[in-house]
């Protein structure tokens, strides 16, 4: 890679780290952050030769969209093999996947308009997750409810998160 570390494998790493936290039991709470976003990931593993994948590609939305689909494939894939690890490891009566919320938010929408901004939650009901669903809003929906409804879902009543303590979650979702 053209980078100075070889960002696939750093993340491959950083996944197979969270996992091991939650299979051992000694996270609660994990992180990560793919796609780049201020940083110089050129995503050269999946063919692509960007400098910076927010500079190249999300300031120049209109001419660089396939490259952005390929990069984000490539991230929710990743997310999405997270995902079907915890699900595919038994845990007590079940698996991991029960006793675990995933949550996905991209970073890059229509230039900095959250209004377009996928977010998916993994989960299961007996989690609290209602899966199988697609919710849309005519409204904005900021990552504060989204933030405060994953709250509700860990057991935690809170009204708000963040700058808006009282936003409450996003209608229909706990």
């Amino acid at each position: 890679p053209t980078n100075q570390f070889d960002i696939k494998h750093c993340f491959d790493a950083h996944f197979n780290t969270l996992f091991a936290g939650f299979a051992c039991n000694r996270i609660r709470v994990g992180s990560m952050v793919c796609g780049g976003s201020g940083f110089s990931f050129n995503y050269d593993w999946i063919g692509k030769n960007i400098s910076d994948l927010h500079n190249d590609v999300h300031h120049n939305e209109v001419n660089a969209r396939q490259t952005y689909i390929e990069c984000a494939r490539d991230d929710w894939r990743r997310l999405g093999d997270f995902v079907f690890r915890l699900r595919d490891t038994p845990e007590g009566d079940g698996n991991m996947l029960d006793n675990t919320i995933v949550l996905g938010i991209s970073h890059f929408s229509r230039h900095h308009d959250i209004r377009r901004l996928p977010c998916v939650i993994f989960g299961t009901p007996k989690g609290g997750v209602q899966g199988g669903r697609c919710l849309q809003f005519n409204t904005h929906i900021h990552n504060d409810k989204v933030l405060t409804s994953v709250a509700r879902l860990m057991g935690i009543n809170a009204a708000g998160f963040g700058d808006d303590q009282n936003c409450g979650p996003v209608p229909g979702l706990v």
